[in-house]
């Protein structure tokens, strides 16, 4: 229940005030002496301007927008708003069948330019709103430190594990990862019996592991060392040199390594 209210409690208001604002400038706009446009009613525009506000208060406005997906976001729900009151939802409750022809359309071009202008201005100023919320309840309070799990292997066990807790970060859990790899690539090897038969291209088994991570940051080097008594990895990271990197949680998934010297000892004995 709190992280719904964390979720909701900026971005529902910070949507319907972004929403009556662009509306009042829509609404101007369009009585403006040689626009070509009616002005619509204010009643009836002033309500419709709530509800899209709502709705785009609950689909967008997250922390991860930035000003030209909000702005995005307007325009698409401008459209589908369109599409479904002008061309449905108003054909519907004359009692006839939608058919959505390039007639109907053109004849509510005027209701369409309005609607998109709506959210082409509402989108964008819900995100300043909704940045400005988050600044001030930082600034006004102090913010717990969140725990770090830090993912040491970007194989299969290593992302697996760090596409699993990005997924609970999006579901509102408060923690920050970090994937340690000494490659950049996911490599798929199942699949290079396909390289060696030539049927597959090697870029066909392999994948960024940072197109992978949406949420969790990504670290390339070498891990040296780990102190569980301080929770600290000594990590080798090329250029940058040696870095520590502290840890609360700790996932090892790199992988095993097959030891052949037994074949050697066993094939000398031969």
């Amino acid at each position: 229940m709190e992280r719904i209210r964390t979720m909701v409690l900026p971005r529902l208001p910070a949507g319907v005030v972004a929403a009556v604002a662009a509306g009042v400038a829509v609404g101007l706009l369009a009585t403006v002496p040689g626009g070509g446009a009616e002005a619509p009613p204010w009643g009836a525009w002033m309500v419709h301007a709530v509800i899209f506000g709502a709705v785009l208060g609950l689909l967008g406005g997250g922390r991860k927008q930035s000003l030209g997906s909000s702005l995005a976001a307007g325009l698409l729900l401008g459209l589908a708003d369109w599409l479904f009151r002008q061309l449905t939802l108003s054909v519907l409750v004359s009692g006839a069948v939608p058919k959505w022809t390039l007639a109907e359309a053109v004849s509510t071009f005027d209701e369409l330019v309005r609607t998109v202008l709506l959210g082409a201005v509402a989108g964008p100023v819900m995100y300043g709103l909704v940045a400005l919320w988050h600044r001030r309840a930082v600034t006004g309070a102090t913010v717990p430190r969140k725990p770090h799990i830090v993912v040491v292997g970007g194989g299969f066990g290593g992302v697996g594990a760090a596409r699993r807790l990005d997924a609970l970060v999006a579901r509102g859990l408060q923690i920050e990862i970090t994937v340690i790899s000494e490659s950049n690539f996911l490599l798929f090897t199942p699949l290079l019996v396909g390289v060696a038969a030539s049927t597959l291209e090697p870029r066909h088994v392999s994948a960024p592991v940072r197109a992978a991570l949406r949420y969790a940051s990504f670290l390339h080097g070498r891990v040296e060392s780990v102190d569980p008594d301080r929770r600290e990895l000594v990590v080798a990271a090329g250029s940058r040199g040696r870095q520590r990197v502290p840890y609360d949680e700790l996932i090892l998934a790199v992988g095993r390594c097959h030891d052949c010297s037994i074949c050697r000892e066993w094939r000398s004995t031969r």
